[in-house]
């Protein structure tokens, strides 16, 4: 859910926001709440449990890092002027 949030939200308008509530906050927290939540299957699950739990903290980790390049490109591009957050 967290990963089809950050790809709805493109910044397209020049003077657009940096910062989208709905394309970049919410799924940034919920991939960070997944990781928190799965982490401790890492150390007292069966191998299959642990493998399938690193297996959803690298996802989540690449829908943060994917939001968390989406934020910097746009906010490094010389023309983007506009508010830090919007919907």
């Amino acid at each position: 859910m967290a990963a089809a949030l950050s790809t709805t939200g493109g910044h397209l308008t020049p003077g657009g926001p940096f910062i989208s509530i709905h394309a970049n906050v919410i799924p940034a927290v919920a991939c960070l709440a997944v990781i928190v939540s799965v982490w401790p299957a890492l150390r007292t699950a069966p191998p299959i449990l642990r493998f399938c739990a690193a297996c959803v903290i690298l996802g989540s980790a690449l829908v943060v890092i994917f939001v968390a390049q989406d934020i910097m490109m746009f906010w490094l591009r010389p023309y983007a002027r506009g508010a830090l957050f919007a919907w």
